[in-house]
């Protein structure tokens, strides 16, 4: 192999080594950014559903300290709003906040293994489509 397709390879070869390093420290940099997020995003969550449970301990603590007739509740409904007026409004919002954290933790929260070794579907085509 002539010198200069040798030093021309060589060069090549180190790009290459040096971009995958790059890459894979790009990798590792989102990693860390997305849990830091994921952190953040926990906690805020978890103190939006403790301000729920905590609003509905009140609201269900001050209807059984004020002894309010039960028969007592007020439901309005209509296209503009909804409004409860009663003492299970402590209630709603404590199944609200736990439904919350349910489906944040389901839906939001779910975490998934990453395969950083497994190919994206256009390079397997790719690589199909050259074999034959």
């Amino acid at each position: 192999m002539p010198p200069e397709v040798q030093a021309a390879f060589d060069k090549y070869q180190v790009q290459y080594y040096a971009f995958l390093g790059q890459q894979i420290e790009v990798a590792i940099e989102n990693f860390r950014w997305q849990q830091r997020a994921s952190e953040v995003l926990m906690w805020t969550v978890l103190a939006v559903v403790f301000c729920g449970l905590g609003f509905s301990g009140y609201q269900l603590y001050h209807a059984t300290r004020l002894g309010k007739d039960p028969a007592a509740n007020e439901i309005e409904i209509s296209t503009n709003k909804v409004r409860v007026t009663s003492s299970i409004v402590g209630l709603v919002v404590l199944f609200m906040s736990i439904a919350f954290l349910y489906l944040f933790l389901i839906e939001v929260y779910r975490i998934k293994p990453v395969n950083l070794l497994q190919q994206s579907p256009s390079a397997q085509q790719v690589g199909s489509g050259a074999t034959r």
